[in-house]
């Protein structure tokens, strides 16, 4: 058994939770801290957290009477599976009285509470998942979990198989975890039982598995993890196309934190080309949210514009397109990745992108009808020309300029721009 440290992480020293924990106290039942902000902790005691769990021998009711005499707001979030909210000082604290699992269906469980703190932990999934600790920060370790994250090795609290079978949904959390925590190899007993099981992820809701299979997406090892999916026949599952994991290797080397969509668009869109009627059914077998969905479409259907090379282009072409620059900057991305492009030279442009807003053309409306210019087709054709200009000026043309050029095409010493059907 590996020794176990003694937390100083910030939010242990937090007043709100030292307040949390006095008023479930009260009546001498105990209170721990559990889930991830523990684990994390582990490996970085110093870092923030703001999602903060705690389980606690009080039941439901019992909890939200002593929180509330104590003046702290409650919530009942959960309270028939023993969950509530409490709002201490500006903190947010999930409470869930400690449980045990009467019965599972792989989605769903019935639960009864109990007072032993062992028990709750074994209802969940990793060793390091089942870490707890007190507010003075000790550790309380009762599978090993510790071990196994210093190791990188994601395995199963028990049984592989029944943990599995209490929520098929752990098995896309084995791969989220090793893609985030893991070290190759993997366990062989807990991937072994993903592939046994892997048929129960047809039961999921598609809301539920593009959580996770988003979150595997964004992780800096996410190669590890979906060549292994795919490798099990569990990708094909989810997401029936050959995914390009040479392509998201790249991606991730260039170390910009891409989004989930982003990162799916580079496994599927470099190595195939997608039709409208295949990228809309994909994202509606993902459940996809409509912004998703519509940012999903244009990154597998789109021609990449290989006149994308800097900042200035990027702006250019997203101010043409009508394109917000940071989806803009998605494409630029997966042209970079297409070309093996220099990772320093796309960080800068990226965060030009980020820092940047929107051009706007330096002449109204009224300054055309003031020259005598009736809305209508004319008014559109003379704008097209100023703004075809101001744009190829790279934006530097300003106010007096655009009026300048519209004062020459108003009395037709200009001949028309050649980019005006643009």
């Amino acid at each position: 058994m590996t020794e176990l440290p003694r937390l100083r992480s910030p939010w242990l020293r937090d007043p709100a939770a030292r307040r949390l924990f006095d008023a479930l106290g009260r009546t001498g039942r105990q209170s721990r801290f559990v889930g991830g902000a523990v684990r994390d902790a582990i490996l970085d005691d110093q870092a923030d957290n703001h999602d903060l769990d705690v389980a606690t021998q009080a039941r439901p009711e019992e909890a939200m009477v002593l929180l509330q005499d104590a003046g702290i707001k409650v919530i009942p979030t959960g309270l028939r599976h023993g969950t509530i909210t409490a709002l201490v000082d500006g903190g947010r604290f999930e409470v869930t009285t400690l449980r045990r699992d009467v019965q599972t269906d792989g989605r769903h469980a019935v639960v009864e509470f109990t007072d032993d703190f062992v028990v709750d932990a074994a209802r969940r999934d990793f060793t390091f998942n089942a870490l707890s600790c007190s507010l003075d920060g000790t550790v309380f370790d009762p599978f090993d979990g510790v071990s196994d994250l210093k190791a990188g090795r994601v395995r199963f609290i028990g049984e592989p198989d029944l943990r599995i079978r209490e929520d098929y949904l752990r098995i896309l959390r084995f791969f989220r975890f090793l893609a985030r925590l893991g070290q190759e190899p993997p366990d062989l007993a807990a991937l072994a039982a993903c592939v046994r099981h892997r048929d129960g992820l047809k039961s999921l809701a598609a809301e539920r598995i593009w959580s996770e299979l988003s979150r595997i997406l964004v992780e800096q090892r996410a190669v590890l993890s979906i060549k292994l999916m795919e490798q099990s026949g569990i990708w094909r599952l989810i997401v029936p196309y050959q995914p390009d994991l040479a392509s998201l290797r790249r991606l991730h080397e260039f170390g910009i934190a891409p989004g989930p969509i982003l990162s799916l668009a580079v496994l599927l869109s470099l190595s195939r080309r997608f039709s409208r009627p295949e990228a809309e059914s994909l994202g509606a077998s993902l459940k996809l949210s409509r912004r998703e969905r519509s940012q999903l479409l244009l990154l597998l259907t789109e021609e990449l514009p290989d006149e994308l090379d800097d900042f200035d282009s990027l702006r250019r072409w997203s101010y043409v397109r009508n394109m917000p620059l940071r989806e803009a900057a998605d494409f630029l991305t997966l042209i970079w990745v297409r070309r093996d492009g220099d990772p320093t030279a796309l960080v800068k442009i990226l965060a030009a992108a980020s820092a940047s807003s929107r051009p706007v053309l330096p002449i109204t409306g009224n300054d055309f009808i003031s020259r005598g210019i009736d809305p209508g087709p004319a008014l559109g054709n003379i704008k097209r020309q100023v703004e075809a200009a101001w744009v190829d000026s790279n934006f530097s043309l300003d106010r007096s300029g655009c009026l300048a050029l519209l004062d020459r095409l108003v009395v037709g010493r200009l001949d028309k721009h050649p980019f005006e059907q643009r």
